[in-house]
């Protein structure tokens, strides 16, 4: 059975497992693995980019959204928004009389703060890394590319359902084994043989 769907995954774990009383927690299961997945997990095919028009202060952070990569206002030319803290920012901006082109910005719960705040309609456009949900989404990029991950992560979740079965350790060291392959790969794709690294001046980690 091929490893390309949510609906596959789920049946080839019951078959390795050999135990129907499992079949209930397997959605569980891969539930869990893919949370370790999104934690550990930065590679471009989690990269997602998205645009809005705002004009105002605060803008929702995007449907799975994980961590920020770039935040940029699409005017002419186009203007990178440069993080501040929290604390930083209410000091320069102690009120919203202020308005202008956003220049800078900070991260408040689950929003985007911008400021100055928008004098008018911008279009922002925000590039992040978006968590996997094969339960929702059906198949993904992991799954298709590289299905031992959540396989074998699926099955090291269910090991506590499992009494000294020798197979842990194997599928243990099988997951971490397709985990570093993938970030290996995802690193030579960024750097290919032969190209030269070359630093933004305006680039800031984040």
């Amino acid at each position: 059975m091929a490893l390309n769907t949510y609906t596959n995954l789920l049946a080839s774990l019951a078959s390795a497992l050999h135990r129907n009383d499992l079949t209930s927690v397997l959605p569980d299961c891969v539930t869990l693995a893919e949370d370790k997945f999104n934690k550990r997990l930065r590679i471009r095919a989690m990269e997602n980019r998205q645009t809005a028009d705002v004009a105002s202060e605060y803008i929702a952070l995007p449907t799975g959204y994980l961590a920020l990569r770039n935040l940029q206002v699409n005017s002419t030319p186009r203007a990178l928004l440069e993080y501040a803290a929290p604390e930083w920012l209410d000091r320069l901006y102690p009120d919203t009389t202020s308005t202008g082109e956003p220049k800078f910005y900070t991260l408040v719960g689950g929003s985007i703060q911008l400021a100055p705040v928008p004098d008018g309609t911008y279009t922002i456009e925000i590039d992040f890394y978006k968590k996997w949900d094969i339960a929702t989404d059906g198949t993904n990029w992991l799954l298709t590319n590289a299905p031992r991950t959540y396989y074998y992560g699926a099955l090291m979740e269910a090991a506590a359902f499992l009494v000294n079965d020798k197979r842990i350790p194997v599928w243990s060291a099988l997951l971490e084994k397709a985990l570093q392959e993938v970030e290996e790969a995802d690193s030579k794709d960024d750097y290919p043989a032969g190209g030269t690294l070359m630093m933004r001046p305006d680039f800031r980690p984040v």
